[in-house]
């Protein structure tokens, strides 16, 4: 009996340390805005834009709280954008054995009670990477991919 009862304390113990760890580590469960279906065999890691409104009262734009609005995996890559804990629009173009690339804006002065038009915009012809908020264009980057012919 002393036996069982020491196991289910250490269980416990082990339970409450795993719970505290999470907590302390800010692990939150991610929120997806589902914004519409994309057909991800007509995009290319080579070019390519994505587009799409944010409804009104969809998301909150400062509430420090990360949320992911898509990430597709495409040949070669992927691509992804979220809003992150600083209230910080980011959209990421991954190549595979090439690097990643990212672009990112201040959106903690979006209002909720808004629309908002997202767009993204790349290029490893060009070798750029864009992102635009209400058709404002917010950050443009140069590539940085170490290989940039993909197939």
């Amino acid at each position: 009996m002393f036996w069982d009862i020491r196991v289910v304390l250490d269980f416990l113990l082990v339970f409450i340390a795993v719970v505290m760890l999470c907590f302390l580590l800010n692990f939150r469960t991610r929120k997806k805005i589902k914004t519409g279906k994309i057909d991800i065999k007509k995009i290319s890691i080579k070019e390519g834009a994505i587009e799409f409104l944010v409804p009104k009262n969809k998301m909150k734009w400062n509430d420090n709280e990360k949320v992911v609005l898509f990430n597709i995996p495409v040949k070669n890559g992927s691509l992804f954008m979220l809003k992150d804990s600083d209230n910080y629009l980011k959209f990421f173009h991954v190549v595979i054995g090439g690097g990643r690339t990212d672009v990112g804006a201040d959106v903690s002065n979006l209002s909720q009670d808004e629309s908002h038009r997202i767009k993204a915009v790349w290029s490893l012809q060009n070798k750029n990477i864009a992102l635009s908020v209400d058709d404002f264009l917010k950050s443009e980057q140069c590539f940085n991919h170490r290989h940039l012919s993909v197939r």
